[in-house]
């Protein structure tokens, strides 16, 4: 019998979880992808969200530190506190200059995930749809969310010569509703919101 081929279909929180090292599993989920022993796929509107996330974050650091240095500089114009926050302050001010290089080193880590997974498709009318089911007021209920779920209906609607098909996602809240398990049990797409069910659920199936 020919190894079962399964799918794990993944979103915006599967690329943070990874390049932030938050879970383990999701990075050996794309371990295995990358042996293509599985086949990991990513809304393409989930890696334009994650360079948002990344710009706001990084943008909310730098501008927390440029206002903790100058509260800094402020105190150390007495004498008292000039000697033992000047330390302090050097260790702030390096930390906001090498933020500029980590930011690009967690970009080039979303890349390197993009690299390993199929990139689903976003266009006008998967926008469209998403557009329509905010006006039907169906779940998911945010917008970037709408999105990237009409992303994945239309993915699995196309066909595909998957044994398994797993739909991952840590966004419990925004996901769980029985509208998108019924659509999603249309397609024979299986629903997880834990990583660790995944892992054990993809060795079962793959026999590892």
């Amino acid at each position: 019998m020919k190894n079962p081929k399964l799918l794990v279909i993944g979103e915006t929180n599967f690329i943070y979880s990874i390049i932030l090292a938050q879970d383990r599993n999701c990075g050996y989920l794309l371990d295995l992808a990358s042996e293509n022993k599985i086949d990991v796929a990513i809304p393409e509107f989930s890696f334009f969200e994650v360079k948002g996330r990344i710009d706001e974050r990084f943008k909310r650091r730098e501008d927390k530190l440029k206002e903790i240095i100058f509260f800094l500089n402020d105190l150390m114009r007495s004498e008292y506190h000039k000697d033992r926050l000047y330390d302090v302050k050097e260790k702030l001010k390096q930390l906001y200059m090498e933020s500029s290089k980590e930011k690009l080193d967690v970009l080039e880590s979303a890349e390197d995930i993009k690299s390993l997974c199929i990139s689903i498709p976003h266009n006008s009318d998967i926008a469209y749809r998403a557009f329509i089911r905010d006006v039907a007021n169906l779940p998911p209920y945010k917008d970037n969310d709408r999105q990237i779920y009409e992303s994945i209906l239309s993915f699995t609607k196309n066909g595909n010569d998957y044994d398994t098909v797993i739909f991952y996602t840590s966004d419990k809240e925004d996901f769980d509703h029985q509208e998108i398990r019924d659509e999603l049990k249309e397609q024979c797409v299986e629903v997880h919101f834990d990583s660790g069910n995944v892992v054990r659920r993809v060795m079962r199936t793959i026999g590892d």
